[in-house]
């Protein structure tokens, strides 16, 4: 069961780097994802 959690995040990481490689149609949801990688930045 723990090789399919890391499986599904590991698929959700390699989402997020596709969505920004197409062209952002809103720079909000770009920093998006980083917010949420790093919430300390944010703070």
């Amino acid at each position: 069961r723990a090789e399919r959690a890391l499986s599904r995040t590991v698929g959700s990481e390699l989402s997020h780097p596709r969505v920004l490689s197409l062209p952002p149609p809103r720079p909000e949801l770009t920093l998006a994802p980083e917010a949420l990688r790093a919430p300390d930045s944010s703070a």
